[in-house]
């Protein structure tokens, strides 16, 4: 073959690896195998270490990072230096009720900064949380607690969330025997009283690769909701997949927004692989076609996270001149249809 001929080879098979890179995303699914295998490896010696909570990812970044932006809210803005306190001071709270390693504790909570971070806490004891869809009420409310076996459930002072658990108030105390404890301005002056360092590592050590890092629900359209662990194993694993991959982003230039529920699958998991991989979260208390678009602005998100047909009620939103003003560069989530 002379050296024309070659070159026009190897060009053609170039072009056509090219092609087919950009048409079955190859390069990607290498990079997803890639890590998939680190990532096993990389469990595999965190096991024998006792060291397969997600706390210990969450800690590095919080060391690597301590002036980054950690969660961005209308409310309130963390730091990973103040994410990282307030954390082990739920840490400190919740053992102080008698929670112990291995328990639930129920949320019944919207979107805060505070769902976050009392969920890292629950980590940094080696438990986790049951996230209960805020807008169960009556008898689904009542069943998703009794098969989460918890004893504490911590619920949204949100009018609308308040009522409907008093409206159940006497089923889950008399009947269930939990304790409602509610995420007031009054916790959060008690929180404050506990310790900034996290509890004793005893507590977060040994953790079994089965247990719970959250549990969710299904969505009940066939029956009662069923709880669904998502492992401390999985979230191991997922933290390491996301790498090199857009979580694999940059603390200084990237944040996800997102507005989806967090205890929903998608919203939440994506949200937690966020703040333990040290990309910093924006969240917003819900979905609002009017207000999406200003909290992208003024939290300076670069991706943001969807469900369902989310992305098309976006897309049929009435113009407007600001629809351009915005650092998005991608987006995640799942449901959309190809239509």
């Amino acid at each position: 073959m002379d050296l024309g001929t070659a070159a026009a080879v190897a060009a053609g098979a170039a072009t056509a690896a090219a092609y087919l890179d950009a048409k079955f995303h190859l390069s990607k699914d290498l990079v997803t195998l890639l890590n998939l295998r680190r990532g096993a490896k990389r469990y595999a010696e965190a096991e024998k270490q006792g060291r397969i909570n997600p706390w210990f990812f969450f800690e590095n970044a919080a060391r690597r990072n301590p002036d980054t932006v950690c969660i961005w809210s209308r409310e309130k803005c963390y730091s990973y230096r103040d994410a990282y306190v307030r954390a082990a001071q739920y840490g400190h709270y919740f053992l102080s009720l008698g929670v112990q390693p291995g328990q639930l504790v129920a949320f019944y909570l919207m979107n805060s900064p505070e769902f976050l971070l009392a969920w890292l806490g629950l980590m940094s004891i080696g438990c986790a949380p049951a996230a209960i869809n805020y807008n169960l009420a009556g008898d689904a409310l009542v069943h998703c607690l009794k098969i989460s076996s918890v004893s504490f459930v911590l619920a949204d002072e949100d009018p609308d969330c308040r009522q409907r658990i008093e409206d159940s108030r006497a089923a889950i105390e008399e009947q269930l025997g939990m304790k409602i404890i509610l995420l007031d301005s009054a916790l959060q002056a008690h929180l404050d009283t506990f310790p900034t360092s996290p509890p004793d590592e005893k507590y977060r050590l040994n953790v079994p690769g089965e247990f719970p890092a959250i549990l969710l629900y299904t969505s009940g359209t066939t029956g009662m909701p069923k709880g669904c662990p998502f492992t401390m194993a999985r979230l191991f694993q997922t933290v390491f997949v996301s790498r090199g991959g857009p979580l694999d982003g940059n603390p200084d230039e990237d944040r996800w927004y997102n507005c989806m529920p967090l205890y929903h699958g998608t919203g939440g998991m994506l949200t937690i692989v966020c703040l333990l991989t040290g990309i910093p979260v924006a969240i917003g208390r819900r979905f609002s076609v009017r207000t999406f678009w200003s909290d992208i602005r003024d939290s300076q998100a670069t991706w943001f996270v969807y469900v369902g047909e989310t992305v098309r009620y976006l897309l049929n939103a009435p113009p407007s001149p600001l629809d351009r003003d915005h650092r998005v560069r991608g987006i995640r989530g799942n449901g959309l249809r190809p239509d």
